[in-house]
């Protein structure tokens, strides 16, 4: 280790060559040395030996000795920087910082720092920011991890998850750019957009729609109707087919016989018997009518309504954009919307989420609430704008694809629920009692012959020729029903001690929500007070009572058509 000043004076070659040599020994040893080299000029690099293990790399300003390292000859090693050193995007502190990376057009640190508690911390990019986040590995790690980056994501809001091995990667879901209100939950629309949703606190009552899986039947059990002109006609329990013209489509449970979406065994089945042309007035439909009851509580017509979200599987023969709409009572609030079948004959789910109606008039006693739409065809008149509340009457969006103009084509759909809220969650599957109690509030069949004698209950002559007959429902009715009943010759009889009597209809003569008297005074003879047992006596005959909701509207249409209820 040697020092020199760099100065050759002219002397003889012997002492020349000695002191060249101690210049080049200098050079060597990085200017080695306990105190800075004599004629030491700025810019100049020495090493400083005042401690022999640990020398200290310098480098001279043409004033002061700038520390750059610290050599530990005992362990290897190079330690960058003291309190004193910066360089362009390096600096260190007095507080045991071991690397800073500063901006080199700011006086303020706002890169990145190592520090000594082995902790990396990003600062603010704010000027001057003293605020930082710090990434730092456990007290102990069983082995080496790497974590790899994935590429840009494929959509907003999407988050980093890893495998085992510390490969990143995006998650399938786009998560929502704001938190959600007190106890919602995330939900996902099946196709990996996640958003906040609003579960209820009331068990079994998520879903607004009744029948939604289309299991209960007991106007048809199964069988194929044909719609009719009007309103007056069901289908499965709760849902109503309607058409200006008759016998454009038949409506069937599982129609078709395909196999119907995971977890379902049931569905609706529509299918066009002609190629009808849709005139501009006109609609073809399935509906569903909500009672005000059961919706009162989304608050509509009011400025706290409630965001709704409708959704169902569906599956049709024809592909395209097709719709329905969410009307009031009076018909003159709607909401067309709108939805796409990508694929002909397979099963899609749709989720159609609605902003709540802030005005116009919505019922919230057992009045008709929501009328609930799928449209199979509606005329221009009766065509709206999709996704937006209109003060009128419309069934459908505008550019509709339309179900009976084309013959043979077919609609299924199952799975229908309407919930508060701004996604769609799974279907509300009920226990098939609870179901059908639903259903009976609003059509209750109390018997239905088909093949062999069915007892309606016990019957008595209040005199020698009128015969009562008295009926208890199980549920509670929306409202005083309506009798509806098969009748033709001899379609019921009475067993009683002395023989028996048979009749061709049954008459209401008091109705209540919870029971009903049902007479026939023109075809009987007895004694009066004899009691015995009735049954029907022919496969026509059948007895059940009606408090729909359609009724409602149908009696509107009636006065405009003249159209003859039949259910």
């Amino acid at each position: 280790m040697a020092q020199h000043d760099y100065n050759i004076a002219n002397q003889g070659f012997s002492s020349f060559r000695s002191d060249l040599n101690n210049a080049l020994s200098a050079i060597q040893t990085t200017n080695s040395g306990t105190s800075l080299p004599t004629g030491a000029v700025a810019g100049q690099i020495w090493l400083d030996t005042t401690n022999a293990t640990s020398p200290t790399l310098k480098f001279y300003d043409g004033t002061d000795s700038i520390s750059l390292a610290t050599i530990n000859y005992t362990a290897n090693t190079v330690d960058w920087l003291d309190s004193s050193v910066t360089i362009t995007g390096l600096s260190t502190t007095a507080t045991g910082t071991v690397l800073t990376l500063t901006d080199s057009a700011s006086t303020s640190t706002v890169n990145l720092i190592i520090d000594n508690q082995k902790e990396v911390r990003f600062r603010e990019t704010t000027a001057n920011g003293t605020n930082y986040i710090g990434l730092k590995a456990p007290a102990s790690v069983t082995a080496d991890l790497t974590f790899t980056l994935p590429v840009a994501p494929t959509s907003n809001n999407q988050a980093l998850i890893s495998s085992t091995a510390g490969v990143m990667s995006y998650t399938p879901y786009s998560f929502p750019s704001s938190d959600g209100s007190a106890n919602q939950v995330l939900a996902t629309n099946g196709s990996g957009a996640l958003s906040f949703a609003t579960v209820s606190s009331a068990t079994g009552f998520r879903n607004r729609i009744i029948n939604g899986d289309m299991t209960i039947d007991q106007r048809n059990s199964g069988a194929s109707i044909n719609n009719t002109s009007g309103a007056g006609l069901y289908s499965v329990d709760r849902w109503n087919p309607y058409g200006n013209q008759a016998s454009k489509y038949s409506i069937q449970q599982n129609a078709g016989a395909v196999t119907p979406p995971a977890g379902f065994n049931y569905y609706l089945g529509i299918t066009s018997l002609s190629a009808y042309t849709v005139g501009a007035g006109e609609e073809f439909s399935i509906n569903q009518a909500i009672e005000g009851y059961n919706v009162a509580d989304l608050d509509f017509g009011n400025a706290n309504a409630k965001t709704i979200t409708l959704s169902f599987w569906v599956r049709s023969s024809l592909t395209g954009t097709f719709g329905g709409a969410i009307r009031n009572s009076a018909g003159n609030r709607s909401y067309p919307y709108s939805y796409t079948i990508s694929s002909a004959n397979t099963w899609e789910k749709k989720s159609i989420t609605i902003t709540g109606d802030t005005t116009g008039t919505w019922l919230k006693t057992n009045g008709q609430g929501f009328l609930v739409g799928w449209s199979l065809g509606c005329g221009s008149s009766n065509q709206g704008t999709a996704g937006a509340w209109t003060a009128g009457n419309k069934t459908a969006p505008t550019g509709e694809t339309r179900i009976v103009a084309t013959s043979g084509a077919t609609f299924y759909i199952t799975g229908v629920q309407l919930e508060a809220g701004t996604s769609a969650t799974d279907f509300e599957f009920l226990p098939i009692d609870v179901s059908l109690g639903r259903c009976q509030r609003y059509y209750y069949l109390h018997v239905k012959r088909s093949g062999d004698y069915k007892p309606i209950g016990i019957g008595a002559y209040y005199d020698t020729t009128v015969l009562l007959l008295y009926i208890n429902f199980p549920n509670e009715m929306r409202s005083d029903p309506t009798l509806v009943s098969g009748s033709g010759t001899n379609f019921y009889t009475i067993d009683r001690n002395s023989g028996s009597d048979s009749f061709n209809s049954l008459t209401l003569n008091q109705i209540y929500k919870t029971n009903a008297f049902l007479f026939n005074n023109t075809e009987v003879s007895g004694t009066a007070g004899q009691a015995g047992n009735c049954y029907l006596n022919n496969d026509g005959a059948f007895i059940a009572f009606s408090a729909e909701l359609w009724l409602i509207r149908l009696q509107k249409i009636i006065l405009k058509e003249d159209l003859q209820v039949t259910q």
